[in-house]
């Protein structure tokens, strides 16, 4: 089949047909005739050693070719680390990329939530003040949240509210990324 991209995720070549006769690469129709679930990645930025880029990073590099997955990452929209950003009130300064603005991020994130399907928490323990907020946000409206415990922390001492809201705790990635797949689109009930 020639060099056609797979008509569902529009990123992989086309290696046959879906059942609608599209034509769809073999993770696309082996997760049926859906687009790949979009997972964003949150994760402490500001006390993490350097700005939460590394294990997003390692995610994207270990998941880049896996089937039925799509990744929403808030920190993509930087042209530099993390670490050299300036926190600006209101919109970045557009003469200098290592502004950012609150209303940016925030909106920014937000726009990445509601292009994901489930939320995967990287999780170690920090003080994190933006990934709660944005747990709540997905839980009320029905996304499914893995927390990703990265660090050893054990599960009694992850925060009442994230146990709480979280639709699985987990050392394991690929539990994590296994849950997301198998719930996003049913209200982040447990699989």
């Amino acid at each position: 089949m020639n060099d056609a991209l797979c008509a569902l995720c529009g990123k992989r070549p086309a290696t046959g047909f879906d059942g609608e006769g599209r034509r769809a690469c073999d993770g696309c129709r082996a997760v049926g005739d859906r687009s790949p679930v979009g997972i964003y990645l949150a994760g402490p930025v500001a006390n993490a050693p350097d700005g939460g880029a590394g294990w997003r990073r390692d995610v994207l590099d270990r998941y880049a070719e896996t089937p039925g997955v799509a990744f929403e990452n808030p920190l993509a929209k930087y042209n530099v680390p993390a670490d050299d950003l300036n926190v600006v009130d209101g919109h970045a300064d557009p003469g200098d990329e290592t502004t950012v603005g609150t209303a940016d991020i925030v909106e920014g994130d937000k726009a990445r939530l509601r292009a994901a399907d489930g939320l995967l928490v990287g999780y170690s323990d920090v003080q994190s003040v933006g990934t709660p907020m944005e747990v709540m946000w997905a839980r009320e409206r029905a996304y499914p949240v893995a927390l990703w415990i990265r660090d050893g922390t054990p599960i009694e001492a992850v925060s009442p509210w994230y146990r709480h809201h979280a639709t699985a705790l987990t050392n394991d990635l690929t539990m994590a990324i296994g849950h997301l797949r198998r719930t996003a689109g049913d209200g982040g009930a447990s699989a």
